[in-house]
């Protein structure tokens, strides 16, 4: 799993143009009501369970385990485990049930971030 990604967009400012008004342009490239929402995280590192192939925990630490991303009409929810394997926790099967059983709710507690 990765640490991290950067998005580099060379935009430049032309005559007349603010730094402001090119960065208000970028933000704008993913509406807020589109935009990817954290559903889930892992915990600390400190309050992790290391067994398995878990050590170390600081790889996974404060990571995203469930992401709900809107597209067009609809959602996809991005899962980082595997929650209906068949030797995951029985506690993770629940993710993926209320997912299919409130598909048309998704949107509920959404906040827009309006950056």
């Amino acid at each position: 799993m990765p640490d991290g990604f950067h998005i580099f967009i060379d935009r430049r400012i032309t005559f007349g143009e603010t730094r402001e008004g090119a960065v208000a342009q970028i933000e704008a490239l993913i509406p807020p009501e589109q935009r990817p929402r954290v559903i889930l995280r892992f915990s600390d590192q400190r309050d992790l369970l290391v067994s398995g192939l878990l050590k170390p925990g600081g790889t996974i630490a404060q990571r995203p385990v469930v992401v709900d991303v809107p597209v067009e009409r609809g959602h996809i929810v991005l899962f980082a485990n595997n929650p209906i394997w068949r030797g995951s926790t029985q506690g993770s099967y629940a993710l993926v049930f209320n997912t299919i059983l409130h598909f048309d709710n998704l949107n509920a507690g959404r906040k827009l971030d309006e950056k």
